[in-house]
């Protein structure tokens, strides 16, 4: 795979990783948008090789991308465990502070 092919794929993958709010997406976009962080090292690591020096800002992007939508795929996902707690009556952080305390 060219440097180029993999750029793109990291672009891609960090575009689509936004997909965590699209219903049933949701748990396809994690996989992209840490495919989109890979693919963007190992086309950086390339580049900074000297091979296709061009493509270093679609490289740069697409890690960007990734590491956004995976942080927003980790901020999702804890509001839905906190709603999921709430919605149970699961009072988990009283417990913890009630343990540390």
């Amino acid at each position: 795979m060219t440097v180029k092919n993999m750029s793109i794929v990291s672009l891609v993958c960090g575009i689509l990783g936004f997909g965590m709010f699209v219903p049933f997406a949701e748990y396809v976009a994690p996989l992209c948008s840490i495919a989109g962080i890979v693919f963007g090292v190992m086309a950086l690591s390339r580049i900074n090789k000297g091979i296709e020096p061009e493509c270093k800002s679609v490289a740069v992007g697409g890690i960007v991308l990734g590491v956004i939508s995976a942080s927003g795929g980790l901020f999702s996902l804890s509001c839905k465990m906190c709603g999921l707690c709430s919605l149970t009556g699961m009072d988990v952080f009283t417990d913890v502070l009630e343990k540390l305390g």
